[in-house]
């Protein structure tokens, strides 16, 4: 029988306490944000163009700020756990000083009022893309374990 590779259900086994609650809170937050854009744009009759793209935009940015946490097998715990290296912490910084720009970078490439709908979906992309990233990290840690195939 195949075994199916789910993001909780399986891996929460073998993850690490901190690291998965890492990831269902940016699953939360990433829903919150997408109901916030989702209540935007019916509310102000946005066309979807703005939020889907920045949704897009988002998920490629947070695969790529996934980077940020280095995830590797403890053996000692015999769990996935992630860690901070060099680069990660570069990609926090650069993460961190987006985040106080994001209004003006956003602005840049929508008009004035879309840019609230079109930010909380560029978040929310964000947080969905860095759990697709964890998960991938984990899924290849734990291949690299003969834990899964």
């Amino acid at each position: 029988m195949k075994q199916k590779i789910l993001l909780l259900p399986f891996f929460h086994i073998h993850m690490h306490n901190r690291l998965r609650w890492q990831v269902v809170l940016y699953c939360l937050l990433g829903l919150v944000f997408l109901a916030i854009s989702t209540y935007y744009t019916i509310q102000e009759s946005f066309r979807l163009a703005f939020p889907l793209g920045g949704f897009f935009f988002g998920t490629i940015a947070g695969v790529i700020f996934s980077r940020i946490c280095r995830i590797s097998w403890d053996h000692g715990a015999k769990q996935v756990i992630g860690r901070f290296d060099g680069i990660g912490f570069s990609l926090l910084v650069a993460f961190i000083i987006f985040e106080f720009f994001r209004d003006d970078i956003v602005g840049l490439f929508v008009n004035g009022s879309a840019i609230i709908t079109t930010s909380f979906a560029l978040l929310s992309g964000i947080m969905a893309g860095r759990v697709i990233g964890i998960r991938g990290k984990v899924r290849d840690v734990l291949r690299e374990q003969n834990i899964i195939k």
